[in-house]
């Protein structure tokens, strides 16, 4: 049996960057260039970094998750409600980070359909120490970073509308374009959010 491909695990600051994100994909419709696309937010200091340092990290983790949406979704994401672009970014980080992915679709969906309402960092742990007899790399980071990883995936899913501040899992609401554009994928890109199966039908219906 092959061994499961090794997290990444380079979320550890910032999270959903929802601001920047909107400068990146209007740029991006217009450049059709990401490389163009960073030397324009460098030149114009567009993200409003104290140090280029900052700056660079915000702009690869930016560019490296939109890279991973369709000309489409970033279409969208450019004029959609903050409501949307939250589900959009939840959708470009968990596509980014496979070990994001798995926590919305064996904690985040599986609670929600379960009708356990709520989720916390002792859930977070759990899936952690679970997930360490598969993948070794998780057993050689520190303490701290283990709870930046907590701290920000907790804070991406808060951002993106999908947890309240007390910890809730809050449902999606869709809007039919947003459905159908996600349905493109798969019916698999709906379980990274906490969503019943019959919705899912009663969107694309």
């Amino acid at each position: 049996m092959n061994s499961p491909k090794k997290y990444s695990l380079s979320f550890t600051t910032g999270s959903l960057f929802i601001k920047e994100s909107v400068i990146f994909a209007e740029l991006y419709l217009k450049l059709a260039d990401w490389q163009l696309v960073r030397d324009e937010v460098r030149t114009h200091n567009l993200l409003q970094q104290r140090t280029l340092i900052s700056a660079r990290k915000v702009s690869a983790s930016v560019i490296k998750r939109l890279k991973c949406l369709s000309h489409d979704e970033l279409s969208y994401l450019v004029d959609a409600t903050p409501l949307e672009r939250g589900y959009l970014l939840w959708l470009a980080a968990c596509l980014d980070y496979s070990f994001i992915r798995d926590f919305a679709v064996e904690v985040v969906n599986e609670y929600f359909i379960q009708l356990k309402p709520q989720i916390s960092y002792d859930d977070f742990d759990i899936f952690f120490n679970q997930k360490t007899l598969w993948h070794d790399e998780l057993t050689h980071i520190t303490d701290s970073t283990r709870l930046r990883l907590r701290l920000n995936l907790f804070k991406m899913l808060k951002e993106s509308g999908l947890l309240s501040p007390q910890n809730t899992l809050q449902s999606v609401l869709l809007s039919p374009p947003l459905a159908t554009l996600l349905s493109k994928r798969h019916t698999s890109a709906f379980e990274i959010f906490p969503i019943f199966h019959r919705d899912i039908q009663t969107w694309l219906a």
